[in-house]
Order: C-alpha cells, then structure tokens, then sequence
C-alpha cells in the first residue's frame, strides 16, 4: 500500500501496479485531496503569491478591475456589441478610481488610433455613452493632453475614414457641451 507521504518510491509503485488484480484498471483509481496542497496555498498567500502564482509586493494592489475595463472597451470596439449592460458596467468601473479611468482613457485611445474603421466607429460611440455616464475622474483623464493628441492624430490622418472623421467630430462636440454644462 501507498503511504500518505508527499515522496513516492517509484520501484515500489511499479511493483505494486504489476501486482494489481486482473478487474482492475487505472479509471477506477481514487485520487484523495493533499492536505500538504492546501498548506502550500495558505503558506503562498501569506506570502504574498496570488491564485495564477504571480508574487504581489507589499501595498501593491489587485489590477484585475482595470483590465477588466480595458478587455469589455476593447470587446465592446471590436464586436460592435450593442450590450446595454456591459457598456454601463463599463461606465461604472471607469467611474470608480482613477486607475480605472485612466486604463479606460488608454483602452479608448488604443482603439481610436490602431483599430480599423468600424471598430473605431463603436469606440467613438462608447466614448460619447461614457461621457454623458461617467464620473469627473473620467473626464479628467479623457481631456489629458495625451487623449487630445490621440484624437487629433486620428482626425488629422488621411488613413481615417471619413464616416470615423465626422463620427469623432459630432463625439467632440458633444463632450464640449457635455464638459460646458458641468460645474467644476
């Protein structure tokens, strides 16, 4: 028989898989949880190693939220996905930090400058949604200089199709009204 230790002698495990019954095959075996597992785990997050075994420093936060952000806009862009409640899930988290504002500004900025017409099409129409259902920390970071030279380059190309040029435009006018009727 096997005894509970993590160190197998394979000799012995041979021999003793040579000497099975006849009736019985690998599928019937029984595979019993480690309990030296599930110490090695609580021993890792002690330390700081998250569930993928990825090590986290002292302070340092979880990102998963703004790469969450990141992979519904660049979703959302790229299937011209008209799923309500992803887009305002997607408004919520650009809403909450400022981190997450900035990953969304980054997102949008990707998919304006490097995408083909029709999924700048959807990231010019996600961003006039985000504007009329986000938070200030997200307007600050979309009137970043960095995002106004995004969208001037993109206005500015001739690569841009014209249907994108005139679609940006009316978004811009609407985050200037948008922006005109806050207060700050």
């Amino acid at each position: 028989m096997l005894s509970s230790t993590s160190v197998v002698d394979v000799d012995g495990l041979l021999a003793h898989l040579k000497r099975r019954p006849s009736g019985y095959n690998h599928r019937d075996w029984v595979v019993l949880p480690d309990p030296l597992e599930d110490e090695a785990k609580d021993r890792a997050k002690e330390r700081g190693i998250d569930e993928e075994g990825r090590e986290r420093f002292w302070g340092e936060k979880d990102n998963s939220s703004e790469l969450t952000v990141t992979r519904m806009i660049v979703h959302l862009a790229a299937t011209s996905s008209e799923d309500w409640r992803l887009v305002l899930e997607v408004c919520e988290l650009a809403s909450a930090t400022g981190t997450n504002a900035k990953e969304a500004v980054k997102a949008l900025r990707r998919e304006l400058k490097y995408a083909g017409p029709e999924s700048q099409l959807s990231a010019a129409r996600l961003l006039e949604i985000m504007l009329r259902n986000t938070s200030d920390i997200f307007l600050t970071q979309i009137s970043s200089r960095k995002f106004i030279d995004t969208l001037e380059d993109v206005l500015i190309s001739s690569r841009t199709s014209p249907v994108v040029r005139k679609r940006l435009m009316e978004v811009l006018a609407a985050a200037a009204f948008i922006t005109s009727s806050r207060t700050w």
